[in-house]
């Protein structure tokens, strides 16, 4: 049987169950749960730590907040990539996770009013947040079939909005900053409950030489009465073809990835996209999403527009699930960048008007109204559909080296822009970020109708498709 018949039979969707690629999917998701929690908890807690614990922080300190996060998050991926890739494997890489949260929710509620403390919680914070960017597309795309790969890769975005939603409802209800530090902590804490169930992925065994291991996970994965031949056959041939280049030192396999025309083509798709995901600003949206609120004058009470604001992205997600494989991807990313770009120049126009003080008391909810159209449009595209084409577009021999690449920089775009926004805001004023935001969903436009259809291929045939044609010998 040849590659090209097996990948064949790989696409047609199988008889069998799906249940527990579903359930791995989302316990190893689960902690980005608690990465969407950390992400969304700013919003309430910058508040009442100025409040209740540090009244003299300062936006220079906000904004260090804001990034230390996403600075961890940057530096901590290539050991991420080793984890993942070393004996401790998938699994025990996610469940790795967990120390850093404990310690960064611990220090929340031992020393709240130590402006070092906060520091190292979000630094720390960021490790876990960081490693998990890497480990769960790569722990995904290996267990889960064709047909339902970009569904469940779409998971990692829908379990941190839905952190990032209980986030901004936490800041409703509780008012106490060591409170919702209690549950953060007890939020990793279910995870660690939860994440012993995960198998193991079968290619990752493969390639550590446990074929039996790799074949009962497999069976688990696949359902008892699903035949295995096909694809335990399709993974050994990427491992018979691969085996050669797994012995490459990271240097030679960076040098592949850059000097080989399809590669090359592959890694820029998502690191493109992803620039101009961050610079549409949704870091600052919503780590800011309180202060934006309120520096708009609006009717609504910050916390609840920040909820109103996070279930609004949290359903929309859901829809790009249902609709990534079988609409594809890059319809979904041109609808989202146009609606982005509207809905962020209707911010920026009311910032702009409020800034040259026009009466606006009677359009309150246009803020609200425009960030709703922003989120909605941005998860059902903008966001996910970057992560989803990185999960899927790389071959076995180089997908941590690229995923890892892939995630090194976007953390460092996502510490940029949360590191400078309160401060271009304090000198700039609030109007012409947002106006700089609206040309960043405009510039991902641009990139989005230069992107590539990825829908129902395996990685071999997106390489092929990325591939220089050769001309026509005549």
């Amino acid at each position: 049987m040849t590659r090209s018949d097996v990948e064949r039979a790989l696409k047609t969707p199988a008889a069998g169950s799906k249940t527990w690629q579903v359930l791995a999917t989302i316990i190893a998701t689960s902690a980005h749960f608690s990465s969407g929690y950390a992400v969304g908890f700013l919003s309430p807690a910058i508040p009442l730590i100025r409040k209740q614990h540090l009244p003299d922080l300062t936006e220079d300190q906000e904004g260090n907040l804001g990034s230390l996060m996403l600075l961890s998050g940057t530096l901590v991926s290539p050991l991420a990539a080793v984890l993942a890739d070393s004996r401790i494997g998938r699994k025990g890489t996610c469940i790795l996770t967990a120390i850093p949260f404990i310690v960064c929710f611990s220090l929340n509620i031992l020393f709240p009013s130590s402006i070092v403390a906060h520091y190292c919680a979000r630094f720390f914070v960021g490790i876990s947040a960081g490693t998990l960017t890497i480990v769960c597309p790569l722990y995904i795309s290996e267990i889960s079939e064709l047909s339902i790969r970009g569904s469940l890769n779409s998971l990692v975005v829908i379990m941190f909005n839905s952190g990032l939603f209980v986030a901004y409802l936490a800041g409703i209800w509780i008012h106490s900053f060591v409170l919702l530090s209690v549950l953060g902590l007890a939020l990793i804490l279910i995870f660690l409950t939860v994440c012993w169930f995960m198998p193991e992925s079968p290619e990752f065994l493969l390639k550590h030489g446990h074929k039996e291991a790799a074949v009962r996970s497999l069976r688990r994965l696949r359902g008892a009465k699903i035949d295995l031949q096909e694809e335990m056959k399709y993974m050994e041939i990427s491992r018979a073809d691969n085996t050669e280049d797994d012995e490459l030192s990271t240097w030679r396999k960076f040098v592949k990835v850059f000097g080989t025309p399809s590669l090359r083509k592959a890694i820029f798709i998502p690191m493109i996209l992803m620039f101009f995901q961050q610079f549409a600003g949704i870091i600052a949206v919503i780590s800011y999403t309180s202060s934006i609120f309120s520096m708009a004058g609006s009717t609504l009470d910050p916390n609840v527009a920040a909820a109103v604001i996070g279930l609004i992205q949290l359903v929309a997600t859901f829809g790009t699930t249902a609709a990534v494989d079988r609409l594809g991807r890059r319809p979904l990313l041109l609808t989202s960048s146009i609606v982005t770009a509207l809905s962020m120049a209707t911010l920026a126009l009311y910032f702009h008007l409020k800034a040259n003080d026009v009466d606006l008391s009677s359009f309150g909810l246009v803020p609200l109204v425009a960030l709703v159209g922003y989120i909605c449009f941005f998860s059902l595209g903008l966001g996910p559909v970057p992560w989803v084409i990185l999960g899927e577009i790389f071959t076995p021999d180089v997908k941590t080296l690229c995923t890892t690449i892939a995630s090194m920089w976007v953390w460092g775009l996502c510490t940029i822009v949360a590191k400078i926004f309160p401060t271009l805001v304090a000198a700039l004023g609030i109007h012409w970020v947002m106006w700089a935001f609206s040309l960043g969903c405009v510039l991902a436009l641009v990139a989005s109708c230069f992107t590539p259809e990825t829908k129902g291929k395996s990685p071999s045939q997106i390489q092929e498709m990325l591939a220089p044609k050769r001309g026509r010998k005549g």
